[in-house]
């Protein structure tokens, strides 16, 4: 249950843009977690085993999404625009 109101909030605050910084980098670590405790790090201890699991590619693309909006414009129709104009500190949370 906790897990899937943590992916919901994850999911939410990628749809809407909200503390995008935030966002990205408790998903990589979120991701992490799982892969490590839930997936057992991909199973990699077995002789059979030739899948790592899906959690540690979220982390990458978690990654890689925080990599690309530093390099990117920042968007005008997010959550994070509206509130770095009322509140200034905001942007230090909100902008990669």
């Amino acid at each position: 249950m906790l897990v899937a109101i943590i992916e919901s909030l994850i999911a939410l605050a990628l749809i809407f843009g909200f503390a995008r910084r935030a966002t990205y980098l408790s998903a990589i670590v979120f991701s992490l977690i799982i892969w490590g405790v839930a997936e057992g790090f991909g199973g990699l201890y077995t002789t059979a085993s030739t899948d790592i699991g899906t959690a540690i590619i979220y982390a990458v693309v978690f990654f890689s999404l925080y990599g690309l909006e530093r390099m990117a414009v920042p968007p005008k129709w997010t959550v994070d625009n509206y509130i770095s104009t009322r509140i200034p500190w905001w942007a230090m949370l909100a902008n990669p």
